[in-house]
């Protein structure tokens, strides 16, 4: 059950929850107030303020697999009017100043990346505009008050519920900082070197007075209070409940109270999504956050030894060859009681004991980050695509076409759809959306997913945004 604190949250993930800000005094003036009971002073003396996340990931039932439709279904196909995000800001859409540099999804929100002007022009402007995934425009950051000396550019270092953490460039250049509630436009400024919201954590770090070109990072809540201090030289998210945290270039796993979970001696973790937000943006994308947690993440020792390790840190070893860094992406990672690897002997599909259920294959191109919402994407060395199941079973197949120089399988999105890119032999990369029944719903040009259902297109200067849904 999932619960709700400050904020009615638009999709459930992650947020944190702090026990009462007055537990720490009360404790005090209990142990003197009781000092001659024994049972009470035992209960003070062992009970302490700790921060829990607003979310209860069920780790039984996390790893999402989209379902095929029952039939042949109708699907719609829309475009999303961004005439808002110009207007909004004093412009027109048809403006050639006014250029929409990139579109994503984030949370349950899309984040459009606007420029206004070159850069060295006196109007120039480069901010984001924040619409729900129905097109509803929510925020136009260069409309947002800013304190004075601030610049009219602006872009969002992440955004979950109703809050996002604001990048605000000063007239000196200098980044400032803020958090700021969609709902409420409340404003808060954080004074920090560097900022960023991760889905319900506020990573937060300052410059490392004992090392050049170094910082040190913690966390905060909502409310703004340090759940993690200061101290660690590099700090994500691992899950809805723990963080990945490095001492001395040694990986470790900590909880929110900033208890070691797992020990700071492994030279790399992934999180429990299996995929490095920083390299993978696109494929972030397509998952929902606490849905795609799997039960156990993959470290690695320095001697390349392997260990799966579970929410409480337990580790068990596992004999895999490591070819490649887990930085990366989905190298190696556990979905739905599978293996996904990719090594010098090739990519494999295989279970916890090690068996293979799919034979091993090669890909050639940007596709092999394994399961994405319950399905893998693979391409043999003659081009040829498959969608693969965590059963090891193909769902779909497609030879490459003598008109083709290349295609590549995008994987799947949240709600069952994914693509097909083809780079055919007169110039053009032709795009098919097809859900898991093999049903083609639309083609065109150079269209690209960016989750639940939506794909952006670049045509001349700017994106332009569809939607697919089913009748």
């Amino acid at each position: 059950m999932k619960k709700l604190l400050a904020i009615v949250l638009s999709v459930a993930i992650l947020m944190l929850s702090l026990c009462a800000c007055g537990a720490q005094s009360e404790q005090s003036g209990s142990s003197k107030a009781d000092n001659n009971d024994k049972s009470s002073q035992q209960i003070v003396t062992t009970e302490k303020v700790s921060t829990q996340p607003a979310t209860e990931p069920n780790y039984e039932n996390t790893n999402f697999i989209a379902q095929p439709p029952q039939g042949k279904p109708n699907y719609k196909v829309e475009e999303i009017s961004l005439d808002e995000a110009a207007e909004s800001s004093g412009y027109s859409i048809t403006d050639n100043k006014f250029r929409i540099s990139d579109v994503y999804t984030e949370d349950k929100y899309i984040v459009l990346n606007i420029i206004y002007s070159d850069y060295n022009s006196p109007d120039f402007a480069a901010y984001n505009v924040i619409y729900d995934l129905d097109g509803n425009l929510i925020a136009n950051i260069s409309n947002i008050a800013l304190e004075e000396g601030c610049r009219k550019s602006g872009q969002i270092r992440g955004i979950y519920g109703d809050f996002t953490v604001l990048c605000i460039s000063s007239a000196t250049f200098e980044d400032r900082y803020a958090l700021y509630n969609l709902k409420t436009k409340e404003m808060k400024y954080l004074h920090y070197d560097t900022v960023s919201l991760e889905h319900g954590a506020i990573i937060v770090g300052n410059k490392n007075p004992e090392k050049e070109n170094n910082y040190l990072y913690g966390a905060l809540d909502f409310e703004l209070n340090e759940i993690i201090p200061l101290e660690y030289d590099s700090l994500e998210l691992a899950s809805p409940e723990l963080f990945i945290a490095s001492k001395n270039e040694k990986f470790g796993l900590i909880d929110f109270n900033n208890n070691i979970i797992a020990d700071y001696k492994y030279k790399a973790i992934q999180n429990f999504i299996g995929i490095d937000k920083n390299e993978s943006r696109n494929r972030i994308q397509l998952l929902d956050f606490e849905k795609n947690i799997n039960k156990n993440t993959i470290a690695v020792t320095d001697n390349d030894g392997c260990f799966l390790i579970d929410k409480s840190g337990s580790t068990q070893k596992i004999d895999l060859e490591v070819f490649e860094k887990l930085e990366i992406g989905r190298i190696i990672a556990c979905y739905d009681e599978v293996l996904y690897i990719k090594n010098s002997g090739g990519n494999s599909i295989i279970n916890l004991d090690g068996d293979v259920i799919a034979e091993s294959f090669k890909s050639y191109y940007d596709n092999d980050f394994g399961f994405i919402n319950g399905y893998c994407t693979t391409q043999d060395k003659n081009g040829n695509c498959a969608l693969i199941n965590t059963k090891g079973e193909t769902v779909y197949y497609e030879q490459l076409d003598s008109n083709c120089l290349s295609m590549n399988l995008l994987p799947v999105d949240q709600n069952g759809l994914f693509s097909i890119v083809y780079n055919l032999k007169s110039g053009i990369y032709k795009t098919r959306v097809l859900d898991l029944s093999g049903n083609e719903i639309y083609t065109s040009e150079g269209l690209y997913p960016i989750g639940n259902g939506i794909f952006k297109k670049l045509e001349e200067h700017s994106f332009r945004i569809f939607k697919i849904t089913e009748n």
